[in-house]
């Protein structure tokens, strides 16, 4: 999935790319990705490589091992499917990620419900304290899009 980034003046494109749980314990593949990135051209940091909430459950030593490889080869981390049954904050800390996706299920309705609002809107302040961009999966009002400064917010159905 190619995302559009605004920033400044300018337009800026970035790849988006979801990894497995299998591939995720290959020692490996930061290597390899670099290889297949170098091959083609692209910057590291234009790539944004997407693992689910669920790979990361254990915790495996090979896995963040790989992400922690990756991140130190400059590919961005997003965290997909945040606020899903094995989310927690705790994540946050124990991997490098660039950017938080909060799953759809917290953004679908929450122009509509107060406590959808909430959560929401905890998780939007809580990576912008981080520095993490954040991607609101399901966007379909602009009130819910208004919920986040510009600068750190896209909508991933673009």
């Amino acid at each position: 999935m190619g995302t559009v980034h605004r920033m400044g003046h300018g337009v800026h494109l970035s790849i988006d790319l979801s990894l497995s749980p299998c591939l995720l314990q290959r020692a490996g593949l930061p290597d390899e990705i670099l290889s297949l990135q170098d091959a083609h051209g692209l910057a590291p940091g234009k790539i944004i490589l997407e693992v689910t909430v669920s790979s990361l459950v254990g915790g495996q030593v090979v896995v963040l091992g790989t992400l922690a490889g990756l991140r130190l080869k400059a590919f961005g981390l997003s965290l997909d499917d945040y606020g899903t049954a094995f989310s927690s904050s705790q994540r946050l800390t124990r991997v490098p990620f660039t950017e938080l996706k909060i799953d759809r299920s917290f953004v679908h309705h929450a122009s509509e419900r107060a406590n959808l609002q909430i959560i929401l809107s905890s998780a939007l302040e809580m990576a912008e304290k981080l520095g993490i961009n954040t991607v609101a999966e399901g966007v379909e009002t602009l009130l819910v899009s208004c919920m986040s400064a510009p600068q750190c917010f896209r909508n991933s159905s673009l």
